[in-house]
């Protein structure tokens, strides 16, 4: 399922693509190696935690707010992080993690707009006997 939900994330973030990514991971999933190393291969990407700090889920929130606020000054997230506890690099991509992953991605996205054209056919069908 975590698979599947980074799949959904990758596809909604594809607006992005061409850019330099790094991931910024907080909360509980970000003391968890093997969680840590799926995002790092989904994305392609490198993952980065904050050391040692309490409540990093809501310090990430924080992050995002203040990034969506300096963002119109043409800030970038790493700036809006740059006074933040020191991040630590913990988990790079495999090599041959596109390779399995984009495939994988293609096939999840081409099974969710199945179901969002039978969702939104439906959707008129009943509008219609209505």
């Amino acid at each position: 399922m975590i698979i599947i939900s980074f799949f959904s994330i990758q596809l909604s973030n594809s607006l992005f693509s061409g850019y330099s990514t790094r991931i910024f991971a907080t909360g509980g999933a970000s003391s968890n190696p093997a969680i840590l190393r799926v995002i790092a291969d989904v994305f392609d990407a490198p993952v980065f935690v904050l050391k040692d700090t309490a409540n990093s889920a809501c310090l990430g929130c924080a992050y995002r707010a203040k990034h969506g606020l300096e963002r119109a000054d043409g800030k970038t997230f790493w700036d809006a992080v740059s006074e933040a506890p020191p991040h630590v690099l913990v988990s790079d991509p495999h090599g041959d993690a596109p390779d399995i992953y984009d495939p994988l991605t293609a096939r999840y996205k081409k099974l969710e707009d199945s179901i969002v054209d039978k969702t939104h056919l439906q959707s008129k069908k009943r509008k219609l006997e209505s």
